[in-house]
């Protein structure tokens, strides 16, 4: 839970304070618009933002090759129900004991379900959790809500369709409590408490079942394994960011935009690269096959197999392609971060050692595997191309990332470090100390900086100050027009020409306006060109439709100063991308005194 002040509550019935939950939500699931808070910490956002990076082609082949690869062939669904039984099983047993003999009492209390045995109440239950889709519930005294419903039932109906028919008393009696049934007043508190304790189960087996388990099991692409986010979802469609970006205007516009948490597996910069290999799927393929054969000399073998595993290997290669860093890094002290990062991906995992039963060979073979690949001259060599490939073209995607953070309905929040290039893993490599007064002096450096010269921060991209002067440019804007950005309108802006695709932009309209442009999908825009995205060379004749007329026939880009002419044609006012996007990969165009 955060608290902060400062924000005004957007209707009646929000809290003075600034307000939010720890939240990790489902796909499907909506915060309770009843909740007396102004939102979630911003995981939800997290996922959608990153999705608007995934090429959702790569859904066709890139789980095929892992799958091939790896010999992992199971549907992610029953894994994520696997490993939550797991769960059940061994780290948190104790406690659905203490559930399973409280229902056990609940059955006893009438004649019609006394005869339920314990064990089988005991397993019924942990059916019922092991499908269940969202983190808990939130029932009380009886009352349920239409959204707990609608979560509650498909896992009572997955639950019981395995069950033989002597179980299906139990279910019913289970259907009965979740969902419910009238009764005597007795009754009804008994079935409450049940429930209450329950629903304070189900959050920690997700989490250690889904987060901390499956998360490390399956992983064709690894920037979808996040926090609230799913493995199988690749991408998402600007249509469909523009409906969750209206949808949270109107309902929760001060809730949390997070892009980098404590609790991420990965960086935001760390996934802005991985995203490009959903558009470089055959490259890819082709570049692990190459180097698997290269590296198959750094393996062992224990007891009759290859260690490190197939699944272990592939998710070393998608790691050094996302957390490299951008400078020549310290040997010795890089692979200290990847091998902790392997280590306890390996223990999280529990397939060939784990955080209670540790596995020395296979975690020893594990660790020499990383030190030999990266003292392998042939075989870095060989990943040097692409991953210089994947680094440019991800950092364009934290450029628009950012900008889109800054600037949707909602309040940005920068994890700490963020404000420059950050490609750190889970943590503790993610708490690492943060060198503060670097950022400060590039900081101080850019003060001084003219938008006009905006267009320099490109031919040193690396130093991280372009990502850092976008976010002092927005931020400041925000400020001088907080009421636009706090409480304007939402509206989505279409594109035509030929790389439309490649462009997502918006409009947030109250007390005066923002044209908000972020390309995206930038491996498929620019292909094997060396060139920045940027001018007719790229864009093109694609231009953004403004949804309404101006009172206006020009607009300030605020990151570069230039002025991005208003134009008109067959009664429809719009921009140009060469325009708008002629010194700097992304634009926020404003009527700027």
């Amino acid at each position: 839970m955060a608290l902060a002040a400062g924000v005004t509550p957007p209707e009646p019935g929000r809290p003075v304070l600034y307000l939010l939950v720890e939240k990790i939500l489902a796909l499907d699931e909506d915060l309770p618009s009843s909740w007396p808070v102004h939102g979630t910490t911003g995981y939800d956002f997290m996922n959608l933002l990153n999705g608007l990076f995934v090429d959702p082609a790569a859904e066709r082949n890139l789980p095929r090759f892992y799958a091939a690869f790896t010999g992992e062939k199971f549907a992610f669904e029953e894994l994520v129900y696997k490993c939550k039984h797991l769960i059940m099983k061994y780290a948190l047993a104790s406690e659905l004991n203490v559930l399973a003999n409280e229902l056990n009492r609940v059955s006893e209390s009438d004649r019609h379900t006394r005869d339920f045995t314990l064990n089988r109440l005991r397993g019924a239950l942990a059916e019922v959790v092991a499908w269940l889709p969202v983190y808990r519930t939130y029932q009380r005294d009886g009352h349920i809500s239409a959204g707990d419903r609608r979560h509650l039932e498909p896992a009572l109906a997955r639950a019981s369709a395995g069950s033989m028919a002597e179980e299906v008393g139990i279910f019913e009696f289970l259907r009965d409590i979740l969902l419910g049934k009238d009764g005597d007043d007795a009754g009804r508190r008994r079935f409450s408490r049940f429930v209450m304790r329950l629903q304070q189960y189900t959050g920690p087996v997700m989490a250690k079942g889904f987060e901390d388990t499956a998360l490390y099991r399956y992983f064709p692409l690894l920037s979808l394994n996040e926090v609230g986010g799913d493995p199988r979802r690749f991408g998402v469609r600007p249509a469909e960011f523009h409906a969750r970006m209206q949808r949270r205007q109107r309902c929760w516009p001060h809730s949390m935009l997070a892009t980098s948490t404590h609790d991420n597996k990965r960086s935001e910069d760390v996934r802005a690269r991985l995203n490009v290999l959903s558009e470089l799927a055959a490259t890819w393929r082709k570049q692990v096959r190459a180097w698997s054969a290269l590296a198959a000399r750094h393996k062992q073998r224990i007891d009759d197999g290859e260690a490190p595993s197939r699944n272990d290997e592939y998710l070393l290669y998608q790691t050094l392609i996302g957390a490299w860093p951008l400078q020549q890094p310290d040997p010795a002290e890089f692979a200290a971060r990847v091998k902790a990062y392997m280590l306890k991906a390996a223990r999280e995992a529990k397939r060939h050692t784990s955080w209670i039963n540790q596995n020395p060979r296979y975690e020893q073979a594990l660790q020499d595997f990383v030190d030999r690949v990266l003292a392998d001259r042939e075989l870095m060599t060989a990943m040097q191309p692409l991953r210089r490939q994947v680094s440019r073209f991800g950092l364009y995607n934290s450029l628009s990332q950012t900008l889109l953070k800054l600037t949707v309905p909602g309040v940005p929040d920068i994890y700490q470090g963020n404000e420059l290039w950050d490609f750190s893993l889970v943590d503790p490599d993610n708490r690492r100390p943060v060198d503060y007064q670097r950022r400060r002096a590039l900081s101080a450096e850019l003060e001084s900086l003219d938008a006009g010269q905006a267009r320099r921060l490109l031919d040193s991209l690396d130093d991280g100050r372009a990502k850092l002067y976008l976010t002092r440019r927005v931020l400041a804007a925000r400020r001088r027009h907080e009421t636009l950005f706090r409480d304007g309108e939402y509206s989505p802006l279409a594109s035509s020409g030929a790389k439309a695709e490649h462009v997502l932009a918006f409009a947030r309209r109250g007390p005066g306006l923002a044209v908000v442009i972020a390309p995206r999908l930038y491996a498929s825009l620019l292909g094997d060109h060396e060139r920045l995205p940027l001018g007719a060379e790229v864009w093109n004749d694609t231009r953004i439709e403004l949804a309404s007329a101006l009172e206006a026939d020009s607009l300030v880009n605020v990151l570069t100063g230039e002025i991005v002419p208003v134009r008109a044609e067959a009664g429809c006012q719009f921009v140009r991308a060469c325009d708008a996007l002629a010194s700097f990969p992304v634009a926020l165009l404003m009527r700027e005194g």
